[in-house]
């Protein structure tokens, strides 16, 4: 299981610099658009240990189906039912799938060019963005 010393930002940047080593995995991923939202649904197979992007902005997240521990800067839990719960902006997360598990996160945006999405929703620079998270705080 999933040491729980993984509860800070640092410690998730160190796991994915260490990750960028290792195979390399190809997630499935769906698209869903609908009037001013967007859905992207991400199937993981069991066993795999990944880290997501930051995000700028809150969004929903939707726990389908699995079983997952998730490490984020606030500490480590782990999701064995659906569930649905916000992320804050800012939020950068590890996880590990002790099953196969299906994830969902739903961003607000007019927008259906993923690269344009991506452009706005990610922290392209992390540790800048919470600098000026934190300033404008």
């Amino acid at each position: 299981s999933m040491s729980c010393e993984l509860n800070t930002i640092d410690s998730i940047f160190s796991l994915e610099k260490e990750m960028l080593s290792m195979d390399q995995l190809s997630l499935d991923i769906e698209h869903i658009f609908s009037r001013g939202v967007y859905a992207r649904k991400m199937l993981i197979p069991k066993g795999t240990i990944l880290t997501g992007k930051m995000h700028k902005h809150k969004h929903l997240n939707i726990m389908l189906y699995g079983d997952i521990e998730i490490a984020t800067d606030e500490g480590t839990k782990r999701i064995d039912k659906p569930c649905i719960f916000e992320s804050k902006a800012g939020t950068k997360r590890a996880g590990f799938a002790h099953e196969e598990t299906v994830w969902i996160t739903i961003h607000a945006t007019e927008e259906t060019d993923i690269q344009k999405i991506e452009a706005n929703e990610i922290a392209e620079n992390p540790l800048q963005y919470l600098e000026e998270l934190r300033g404008n705080l």
